[in-house]
Order: C-alpha cells, then structure tokens, then sequence
C-alpha cells in the first residue's frame, strides 16, 4: 500500500472497505494531510509525523503513536482510545471533543493544545513519566485534570 500525503482525501473514500488492521506505517510522513471521517483502528503509527494533519471525525483507536508528532494537527472529534501514545507530541493541536480512553500517556506532551471537552477515563503512565499538560492544567491525586473548576477525567493507571 503507498500512501502519499496529497491522495489522501481519495484513499479516505475507500479505505474503510479495506482491513488496514495491524499494518506497520511506522514512521510515515502524513503531514499535512487531510485523514478526515477515516475508520483505520489497530495501526502501528510509531515515530509517524502528522505535524498540521486533519483527522476530524476519525477512529484510529487500538493503535500505536509512539513518539508519533501530531503538532498543529486538528482531531476534533477523533477517537484514539486504547492506545500506546507515549511520548507523542499534540503542541498547539486541536483536541475538541477527542476520545483518548484507556491509553498509555507516559512523557505525551500537550504543551499548547486545545483539549477543552477531551472525554477520557482509565489512562496511566509509569513512575517519573507524567503528560505534560497545556498551560492552566493540573493533574491531581494522580487522576485528574483541573481547569478553571471544571473536572477533566484522566485516571492513573500504573502500566
């Protein structure tokens, strides 16, 4: 499968009669990129860039993003639950709405991103290893995120 970042919009009308279930895009280079109303779980998208990406509306969920660069992108509305996003960077993303459910978060860094609304539950990281969270963000007793009196959920979970 070759994947270019300016037919993208055409493999989005197609892909989801496709299993993409397992494939490695390890590294690939989707900057730029337009991956809107997609439905490709179960991808190893370790180290990929993203950087200034659109993914609105799209399940990449059951998924691996390690050290995956997704600055400047949109996922509003995305779902990237039960996945392995350590260390992934969102600076200055747009995250409105986003399912981050059940992952691994250990050292992702959120410097900057729009996360009003994120709805997630049951994430961890390992010791010494915390997200680090946009300005005005407090993680407390370990599960928490805090904002201007509003409770964002984000669970502790000792992986």
């Amino acid at each position: 499968l070759r994947i270019r970042r300016n037919n993208c919009r055409c493999l989005s009308n197609t892909v989801n009669e496709l299993n993409l279930r397992g494939l490695p895009l390890m590294g690939v280079d989707l900057s730029n990129a337009n991956l809107s109303d997609l439905h490709v779980p179960g991808i190893n998208f370790t180290g990929a860039n993203f950087q200034n990406s659109i993914f609105n509306n799209t399940i990449i969920s059951n998924s691996t993003f390690q050290y995956a660069d997704f600055t400047g992108a949109v996922l509003d509305n995305a779902d990237i639950s039960h996945s392995d996003q350590g260390f992934t960077k969102y600076n200055n993303a747009s995250m409105s709405n986003v399912y981050i459910w059940s992952c691994y978060l250990g050292g992702t860094d959120f410097t900057g991103a729009d996360i009003n609304g994120i709805q997630s539950g049951s994430c961890g990281y390992t010791n010494n290893t915390p997200p680090i969270l946009p300005s005005g963000y407090v993680l407390r007793n370990g599960h928490k995120i805090l904002r201007n009196d509003f409770i964002y959920i984000i669970s502790y979970k000792n992986y």
